[in-house]
């Protein structure tokens, strides 16, 4: 055997093995990146900003658009969102309640008007309801001024009401009514931009007023008889009637019971019309075929006072009725009544007299405050338990032509306290000279600041 001839050819082999091992390498390292058995590297989401289309322009007709929610940092200290109106430019607002700082978010020019706001659940998201380009959209933007991006807008000369998100934020609700005023609540899937149809007055079923229950209730709300009637009605079901005198309930989003189900009122345009209808949509992946028995009302069968404003505690178990007329003093005296939203016995927890206004919120399963409004008299903040002890006054207006209000129409808990429980915030206009302000105060004090004030609109949108 020739053994030199073998060793030749092994190392052949040999150096031909480390040749191809040397090119594996270096493409792993080249090419590649690491090898699979290296550690791996952990990775983190950048933030994604939206594109000019998403910012800009309203997506087609009769669809959504999907929404980029990438993470923001935590932001140290509560932050108030507000919205100024200064001449025709709408400027997006924060202010810091422990610097005292104001920062602008975000300056619209006269090609776009925000019309109302409200913050996300996180507190890192602003949804607005606004007039882009002569339709009413729904827009998002961090509360950093980024990504400013536009998922939905109504058809030209259809309004929209209230636009919530839920708790998991992964869904959208929505109503629009057209000029004829049907009323059609939506869901629109924020990862996908896919719509729903929730309520839909054209569908079988709609769960609205009777025709024949409509000339008394559409009656000035002013006698205890017609009030009562109204209050203890139950809504019925009935088939589309498409007469023009056949009215429907408009029901607008109040406030997610969870991530699956909401609140709603139910209420109809018209002048002297009666009080609202609150009413539970119980489960949102259900479409308007399943209507008629989708939606819940919750009763309040046997009761002799109209709800003039509801609320519901944040774990879902009370509601919270501010009852008050303006009849005269021969009507019921006003007052804050709860109980279960189950059904059952009310409860009074707080009584005032007759012809004042009580506005009252839950800020927790425990604590109420209330707006309280006499004739003649200086408007107060007050705060209260449940049960109707450790009543306190946080603030009074300076004259009797002072109003006092929460964010308008918004029944999230951030809308009024900070979600640290230490602020409130609280819109007061002067209703002499027109004249609008925002005030923000402590909890545990008597004193409010005047953040804002000597525009010609101003509009609170929550704490983030």
């Amino acid at each position: 055997m020739d053994h030199s001839h073998t060793w030749r050819t092994y190392q052949h082999f040999s150096a031909l093995f480390c040749l191809l091992l040397l090119l594996s390498a270096c493409s792993q390292i080249s090419g590649n990146g690491p090898s699979s058995t290296s550690t791996p590297t952990q990775t983190t989401t950048s933030p994604s900003a939206s594109t000019p289309e998403q910012a800009q322009t309203c997506p087609a007709q009769a669809t959504g658009r999907s929404a980029i929610l990438s993470p923001l940092p935590s932001i140290n200290h509560p932050n108030l969102v507000y919205v100024s109106q200064q001449g025709d430019t709408s400027v997006l607002q924060r202010y810091d309640a422990v610097t005292g700082a104001h920062q602008t978010i975000l300056r619209f020019q006269a090609s776009e008007t925000i019309q109302k706001a409200n913050v996300s659940p996180d507190g890192q998201w602003i949804l607005l309801r606004a007039l882009l380009q002569g339709q009413t959209a729904i827009q998002l933007i961090r509360v950093n001024g980024q990504q400013l991006q536009t998922v939905y807008c109504a058809p030209a000369q259809d309004t929209i009401d209230d636009v919530l998100l839920s708790p998991d934020q992964h869904s959208l609700v929505f109503n629009q009514e057209d000029q004829e005023g049907l009323s059609t609540l939506y869901l629109l899937d924020m990862a996908t931009g896919k719509l729903r149809t929730e309520l839909a007055p054209l569908q079988p079923n709609y769960p609205g007023i009777a025709q024949e229950q409509l000339p008394a209730a559409l009656m000035s709300a002013r006698t205890p008889s017609i009030v009562h009637s109204w209050t203890t009605g139950k809504l019925t079901l009935h088939p589309f009637n498409p007469l023009p005198s056949q009215h429907y309930l408009i029901y607008i989003p109040m406030k997610w019971a969870n991530n699956t189900s909401l609140y709603v009122f139910g209420t109809v345009r018209a002048s002297g019309a009666p009080v609202h209808q609150l009413a539970l949509l119980r489960d949102i992946r259900k479409d308007a075929t399943q209507q008629g028995s989708n939606l819940q009302l919750i009763a309040t069968t046997g009761q002799n006072f109209a709800c003039q404003d509801d609320d519901v505690t944040p774990d879902n178990t009370q509601l919270v009725c501010s009852a008050y007329t303006f009849t005269g003093p021969t009507s019921p005296p006003n007052a804050i009544k709860m109980w279960p939203i189950t059904g059952g016995s009310y409860r009074t927890v707080y009584q005032g007299k007759p012809g004042e206004r009580i506005i009252a919120r839950a800020i927790s399963n425990s604590t109420l405050i209330f707006l309280y409004n006499q004739d003649n008299g200086l408007p107060t903040l007050w705060k209260m338990n449940t049960d109707g002890s450790g009543m306190a006054q946080l603030m009074v207006a300076r004259s009797t032509d002072m109003d006092l209000a929460f964010a308008s129409s918004s029944y999230l808990p951030w809308s009024i306290t900070s979600r640290d429980g230490k602020y409130y915030a609280l819109s007061m206009s002067n209703m002499t000279s027109n004249a609008s302000s925002l005030l923000v105060g402590d909890l545990n004090s008597v004193q409010a600041k005047t953040i804002a004030s000597g525009v010609a609109s101003l509009l609170l949108a929550g704490w983030a």
